[in-house]
């Protein structure tokens, strides 16, 4: 068996894998968005380097049965960083394990997705909260701010949105189903304050019936973070015009 390999077949065996449930979303968000590159492997080990804003590097070395790493944004490291988590995911995925992505022992399956934009948190909110936000999210056209727990409703395809939580500026969390679901998952939003006046968008979704679900779900959301990139970009464009003229 590869480096790669025998690292994999101790991160499976669950001893060596020990992150809390925010770093091991944080991490799988990460490595969906594609934030993972691997530097260097050798015999016993693999480096590589994780962005998603200030860039990482993480290197795993199997000694025997058990496994080493190291990670530069930290110094205690008894639990895995979000890093590390991505880096682990990274590994399963290059060596086959893709199909059971994102599948929990306690809600099924799950997925998230992240970016940062060159925009305030506080525009971020009202971006998202306004008509033309809510439409790219749940498909209505009105402005979301009023609705707050147990408002409901259909976007007239057959999906379901009902709201739980509500939290101004910070962020949203509702029960979404599909009309050929079964049940509902549980979808969050949150707005995160980045570094220079950015501000980072997370969208996360669990209880996923299985993994063609939560693929499904993956390209909705991370075409929904296009669709807000162009909206941001363009905004900004017009900015830069009119302190040009």
């Amino acid at each position: 068996m590869n480096a790669s390999g025998d690292i994999v077949s101790l991160l499976d065996s669950g001893k060596d894998f020990k992150a809390t449930p925010s770093n091991e979303r944080l991490g799988r968000e990460l490595f969906e968005a594609g934030e993972v590159e691997f530097l260097a492997r050798d015999g016993s080990g693999i480096t590589a380097r994780v962005g998603g804003g200030t860039k990482r590097t993480v290197e795993f070395e199997r000694n025997g049965e058990t496994l080493s790493w190291r990670c530069n944004c930290r110094k205690a490291q008894t639990h895995f960083c979000k890093h590390a988590v991505a880096v682990a995911f990274a590994l399963r995925a290059t060596e086959g394990e893709s199909r059971e992505l994102g599948r929990t022992k306690e809600s099924g399956f799950e997925m998230g997705v992240r970016r940062t934009y060159d925009i305030t948190p506080e525009e971020v909110w009202k971006l998202l909260v306004s008509a033309r936000g809510n439409e790219l999210i749940t498909g209505r056209k009105e402005v979301l701010e009023g609705d707050g727990p147990g408002a409901s409703w259909n976007d007239g395809k057959g999906t379901a949105y009902e709201v739980t939580t509500f939290s101004p500026g910070s962020h949203l969390r509702m029960r979404f189903r599909l009309a050929s679901s079964p049940k509902s998952s549980i979808l969050q939003i949150r707005v995160l304050r980045a570094s220079g006046r950015r501000a980072t968008i997370s969208i996360h979704q669990e209880g996923l019936a299985d993994s063609d679900a939560r693929a499904k779900m993956l390209g909705r959301w991370k075409a929904v973070h296009e669709r807000i990139a162009r909206i941001v970009a363009e905004r900004n464009d017009g900015k830069d015009a009119q302190a040009g003229q």
